[in-house]
This record gives structure tokens, C-alpha cells and sequence, in this order.
């Protein structure tokens, strides 16, 4: 496994070419998922604004309290992602990315906590393809185990 660029300009020029690549596929966190979470997030993060706004009189906070909540769904919901590539597997997790050769990847598994990816005895997690509650539980066909073969 291979770290990727830590310079913030060149790991996004980096994962944004690898995503153009011919015959690459992209996936993100579900959009259920990610409209429910900015929905009800955004909804009691605008709740605490107003109030911070109107009943302290603080306007200031209420712009960092609404900056910082979109900061966190940012990094929590919409920065993950796994990139396959012909040669690669590239995984963007909230405070890692990472790179795999695919010759080199002995397993992978779906799960509750994101997709299982072992390899050389180290196993790693991408976040951007988690298994789902109910289906799981009924054992139905999901994103992440279809993602997993």
C-alpha cells in the first residue's frame, strides 16, 4: 500500500486525473444517505445559528457555527471516495488516502464500518462504500457487497 501525495495541491491534481482515467470507476457515499445527513445536520446547525444569532446577539459565532458544520459534513460526507483504476485502487477516507495495486489486494469485504480491503497483511477501510442496516440484516443484494466482488 501506498500513501498518496501529502501536499494538498498535488493529491487533488493526483486523484482528480485518476478519476479521468479511461475505464475508471468512482463511488461516493450514497446520496440517501448524504441528502438525510445535510438535511437534518443543516437543519439543527441552522436551528443553533438562529439562536446564537437572535437570543446571544452574536452574529459572529453563528457564521463559524454554520462554516464549521459545513466544513464537517464536507469531510465526513462528501470527501470520501474509492477510485478503481485499471492498475490501482485508491481510497480517500476522512484523514487518509491511500493506494493499492490491485495483483496485490488478497481480499475484500463489505461491512457496517466501510469496505475491507486486505492486503500484505494490513487491512485498511474505505469509507465512501458502507454496508446498509436493513438490507443487511434481511441478507439482500447492497452497493457495498456488489462492490466487494
Amino acid at each position: 500500500m501506498e500513501q498518496l501525495p501529502l501536499h494538498p495541491y498535488r493529491r487533488f491534481h493526483f486523484l482528480r486525473e485518476a478519476a479521468r482515467r479511461p475505464g475508471a470507476v468512482v463511488w461516493h457515499v450514497g446520496a440517501y444517505t448524504l441528502v438525510f445527513v445535510v438535511a437534518v445536520v443543516g437543519g439543527l446547525a441552522g436551528v443553533a445559528a438562529f439562536e446564537i444569532y437572535f437570543i446571544e446577539d452574536s452574529p459572529g459565532r453563528a457564521v463559524v457555527w454554520i462554516v464549521g458544520t459545513a466544513m464537517l459534513i464536507w469531510a465526513v460526507f462528501l470527501r470520501p471516495r474509492l477510485i478503481l483504476t485499471q492498475d490501482h485502487l485508491i481510497a480517500v477516507n476522512v484523514m487518509s488516502a491511500w493506494m493499492v495495486r490491485l495483483p496485490e489486494i488478497e481480499k475484500i469485504e463489505s461491512g457496517w464500518g466501510g469496505l475491507r480491503i486486505q492486503c500484505g497483511g494490513l487491512v485498511r477501510t474505505s469509507w465512501a462504500v458502507q454496508e446498509a442496516n436493513l438490507p443487511a440484516l434481511f441478507d439482500l443484494e447492497t452497493r457495498s457487497r456488489r462492490i466487494a466482488r
